[in-house]
């Protein structure tokens, strides 16, 4: 949702130059009183996309579990705390100039949460690299760690198994390994890799082993004496620089490290104060002759799980774990395919009793569980073993609009997804209890997607504006109907709303607004004014209409009269939202460069 800035824009009647003049002043002054503060309760969607530093369309950790029953995960340029048995929500309290988050991390204790964090240009200034850690149940921020003069961006990060320590991995051009001391923000050691990486670990039994991987990159790194990083030879040269590493993960206990390669390749090495030893080199196990690839790999107390994609198999998985035989201390348990194809399992996260994993899925962008316990007697063929980890229906894909019902605590969501959705709010007057959200109706158009919703302020019918048409739904208990036969044959409506009693709707489609008659669907008027596209629009009351849109312009319309009768324009100014306070006729709106 956006959020408005809470400066008077225009009222019924006003003087243009008037408004113009108070726009000058605005600028210099920020009015206090008028300043608002909005913060997010729920989110509707994903945002896990990233398609820098080598990393696959996605952001490298997009989950973790703080409990068996909460997640964490971004979304937006947020991260959010999700309770899966209550469908509560919340957000850690970011820094405000925080574009995206491209890396994260647990503690082990579940108490601290650190994220890679991409600043947003901030006065001319480029943005640097950071890493913030949170109080994980607070969800406040706690510190922020850089480097000096720092060239891109910090994209993995690791705690140590105390927790008083931080390592992050940076991104080229100068693909740093820094470490610090959390708690003080005191830099303990930092060094230039010889090549790019993607993946930091550490030994959980030894804070001073650090392992680094990426595309032809896989190396240990010592934190010596004299505080300084020294590398230690896993692999010979030509063997690592000739290697696509995808990531790699240490053994909890048993002093072994794990190094995936993305065509299935195993390395599995014996890792000391003194000396480094492969043990095993195997070939991950599947039963196809389809092309696999793999991406990411996990431990657990057991064993380890990989993942990949099986191409026409779908999302690929499989679990080893750990034998007496030091020769070959991993031994295959089962694999599974998510059956659905062209999937990719491409992240994991294993919840703190070893109970599941927690993994998401490509392209699809959901979050799915598979089971840990008894996975010996599982038969991918007779029982369903990935499920949905339901966190309350969210859109896999971008949200086009969204709508609000005046009348019941519900809101109607459309995305690329192809998906109109209905979601019920439950709210608590408890201080220490957040409130709740479920996706009560998931709607999926065959073949169509939809461009912008509306709610009926009953809360009984719902309109969805669709490439070639538009089309009124009722909202039953679990699903969507379609409310009668006709549809309103309007090609590319971007905007719909309905009129506080109802009885007319509006739309818009480039530059025009049509009014309709919301029980016959017949044309009332059509409103014309703009000279650019219309991009938002909200009623004040049954009669009266307000436009904004990418021509700096602000109209009030009289429904009853179908013509304009309040203006106001802000030259070289796009308007990107406008909202209505319906006890009062004032508009508050939103602009991309700046507050009116």
């Amino acid at each position: 949702m956006s959020n408005f800035g809470g400066k008077v824009a225009t009222s019924k009647n006003n003087n243009v130059k008037q408004q113009q003049n108070a726009n000058a002043s605005t600028k210099q002054e920020k009015p206090s009183d008028l300043e608002v503060e909005i913060k997010p309760d729920h989110a509707f969607g994903l945002y896990t996309n990233s398609t820098q530093y080598g990393h696959p369309g996605y952001i490298r950790d997009t989950l973790g579990y703080l409990a068996e029953s909460k997640v964490v995960h971004p979304v937006g340029q947020k991260a959010a705390m999700y309770q899966l048995d209550k469908h509560r929500m919340d957000f850690f309290e970011l820094n405000p100039n925080v574009k995206n988050i491209l890396g994260m991390a647990i503690a082990t204790n579940r108490k601290r949460v650190a994220f890679c964090e991409q600043g947003k240009v901030v006065e001319g200034k480029a943005p640097h690299g950071q890493v913030s850690v949170y109080h994980a149940i607070q969800g406040v921020h706690l510190r922020t760690l850089t480097f000096p003069n720092m060239k891109g961006e910090f994209i993995s990060v690791c705690f140590t198994k105390d927790t008083k320590f931080l390592i992050a991995l940076g991104s080229a051009p100068e693909n740093l390994l820094v470490y610090w001391k959390w708690s003080n923000m005191k830099l303990i050691a930092h060094t230039k890799l010889p090549s790019g990486a993607t993946r930091v670990r550490v030994n959980p039994a030894d804070a001073s082993m650090i392992t680094t991987s990426g595309p032809e990159h896989l190396k240990l790194w010592r934190l010596e004496k004299d505080l300084s990083l020294k590398s230690v030879a896993l692999l010979p040269g030509k063997t690592e620089t000739k290697t696509h590493f995808v990531d790699h993960a240490w053994m909890r206990s048993k002093g072994l490290l794990l190094a995936l390669t993305s065509d299935g390749n195993c390395y599995v090495f014996e890792v000391d104060n003194q000396n480094v030893e492969i043990v095993q080199s195997m070939k991950i196990q599947y039963n196809t002759e389809t092309h696999h690839r793999f991406e990411t790999i996990e431990t657990f107390k057991k064993g380890f799980v990989a993942s990949g994609t099986g191409a026409d198999l779908g999302g690929y998985m499989c679990v080893y774990e750990h034998t007496d035989d030091r020769k070959e201390p991993f031994m295959l348990i089962k694999y599974f395919y998510t059956q659905e194809p062209h999937l990719t399992i491409a992240n994991l996260a294993i919840s703190p009793l070893d109970e599941q994993v927690g993994m998401f899925v490509q392209p699809t962008n959901q979050f799915m569980t598979f089971p840990l316990v008894n996975i010996d007697t599982l038969d991918s063929n007779k029982d369903k073993v990935f499920n949905d980890m339901r966190i309350q229906g969210f859109h896999t894909g971008k949200i086009l609009d969204i709508d609000i019902c005046t009348s019941k605590p519900w809101v109607v969501t459309c995305g690329a997804d192809q998906c109109v959705k209905v979601w019920s709010f439950q709210s608590t007057r408890s201080v220490t209890e957040k409130s709740s959200w479920e996706c009560k109706v998931t709607h999926k158009a065959e073949n169509d997607e939809p461009y912008c919703v509306a709610f009926h302020p009953s809360g009984l019918q719902v309109l969805v504006g669709f490439k070639d048409n538009v089309q009124i739904y009722n909202v039953l208990n679990n699903r969507l109907d379609e409310a009668r036969p006709t549809r309103l044959n309007l090609k590319n409506s971007k905007l719909i709303r309905f009129a506080p009693g109802g009885q007319y709707f509006a739309v818009s489609f480039g530059i025009s607004i049509e009014v309709y008659n919301s029980y016959t669907f017949e044309l009332v008027k059509t409103l014309m004014g703009h000279i650019r596209r219309v991009r938002s629009l909200t009623w004040f009351d049954n009669s009266f209409l307000y436009t904004s849109g990418e021509d700096g312009s602000i109209y009030g319309w009289d429904i009853g009269l179908g013509k304009k009768v309040d203006e106001t324009t802000v030259q070289k100014c796009v308007f990107s939202g406008i909202a209505s306070d319906r006890q009062r006729p004032i508009v508050c709106a939103r602009v991309f460069n700046f507050f009116i």
